[in-house]
């Protein structure tokens, strides 16, 4: 199980951004704020370093990690929306990394 790929794949489909345009050198609002996303998630879900999550992010630095971190965490308590997406994510991935674990679990 890839946990990095399942935060990747619930902000895509949730977002309606695909994984190609997150992981793009794009500048674009609605795909920067997608990127944000799945760094944060992947942080907050997997052991990666912030240099890895920056490489699996389209071989961004590690300093543009940390600073997508503090965005988020900015436009998370500025704006209404942003936070209702983040949250309605963050149980979309709860949910599928759960049944990931119950599946791993049932076939070994």
């Amino acid at each position: 199980m890839d946990i990095f790929s399942t935060v990747l794949d619930v902000c895509s489909e949730h977002l309606g951004i695909s994984k190609e345009a997150i992981v793009s050198p794009t500048r674009k609002q609605d795909v920067v704020t997608a990127r944000f996303m799945t760094m944060k998630f992947a942080k907050k879900y997997t052991t990666l370093s912030l240099a890895s999550i920056g490489m699996k992010t389209g071989d961004r630095h590690y300093s543009t990690v940390i600073n997508a971190l503090k965005q988020f965490d900015d436009l998370y308590d500025t704006i209404s929306a942003f936070k209702s997406a983040a949250n309605t994510i963050e149980r979309k991935l709860e949910l599928a990394l759960a049944k990931d674990l119950e599946y791993e679990f049932l076939s070994k």
